[in-house]
């Protein structure tokens, strides 16, 4: 079983307007952006995206990092609920590995987020 868990200050991202998004490419998707970026506190939904990776990451910190990049992890806003989404490098690592299973909560508290990342191999 893997596990990551991720708190953030809201507050680290509210400087980044629309025309600072740029700066942030290296980190988010163009999908992840423009979904912050359309949002009444695009900070917050920036929060959330950084705070999941770095549970991710955490999650998954005796790997090597030179197998995938944090923009490999995406989360998805076209549901109700955000959903994580990988890259094919990490999909291809997850079979590898056996990993059959992850889970992602989280929860946004004023000036926080916390994420959660729960990962279990194939018995």
């Amino acid at each position: 079983m893997h596990i990551g868990i991720d708190i953030e200050q809201i507050e680290k991202f509210e400087n980044f307007t629309k025309d600072k998004m740029k700066f942030l490419q290296p980190i988010f998707s163009a999908s992840e952006l423009k979904f912050c970026s359309g949002q009444q506190n695009p900070a917050k939904y920036l929060t959330l995206c950084f705070s999941a990776k770095e549970a991710f990451l955490k999650a998954f910190s005796s790997i090597d990092k030179n197998l995938f990049s944090i923009s490999d992890i995406n989360l998805d806003f076209s549901n109700k609920i955000p959903e994580l989404k990988f890259s094919e490098p990490i999909q291809k690592w997850f079979k590898k590995q056996k990993i059959d299973e992850i889970k992602f909560t989280f929860s946004i508290k004023k000036k926080y987020v916390v994420a959660l990342i729960a990962a279990r191999k194939n018995s």
